[in-house]
């Protein structure tokens, strides 16, 4: 039951920050006039930031845990998060320059994608115990 919760508030969070990546993408390309890709990278590195913090309060609650063992999984979240953007900006570039899909629709279904495969990535980067045993 713990990890249906725990997996449940992850999508939460996830939900919320999908939605605030997806504004500010729009906002960027339609009202800002930034480029499609440099809009994907800077929504989602804002995105990101935020639900790191949010993942490790609210979904894992993590407490306890040494400075040293905080900014280590935060290196090891923010790497984990920019390799994925890198794949998600290719599969954007695909999707829409060479495919020639619809750009808003190409980034519901990539953000839909990374989704849910940052749940375990996520999981196991931040929600470890302090001594690196996995949250069960």
């Amino acid at each position: 039951m713990k990890k249906i919760i725990e997996f449940v508030k992850f999508s939460f969070v996830g939900g919320i920050m999908t939605i605030l990546n997806l504004v500010l993408f729009t906002l960027m390309v339609e009202f800002l006039k930034i480029n499609y890709l440099v809009s994907n990278v800077l929504s989602y590195i804002i995105a990101i930031t935020l639900s790191y913090f949010l993942n490790y309060i609210f979904t894992f609650k993590m407490q306890n845990i040494s400075r040293k063992e905080h900014i280590k999984r935060i290196i090891n979240y923010f790497i984990m998060k920019l390799s994925l953007l890198a794949l998600d900006s290719i599969c954007l570039y695909l999707l829409v320059d060479i495919f020639n899909l619809n750009v808003y629709l190409s980034k519901i279904g990539l953000t839909i994608t990374f989704l849910i495969i940052s749940y375990p990535l996520s999981k196991l980067i931040i929600g470890k115990r302090a001594n690196n045993e996995e949250l069960s």
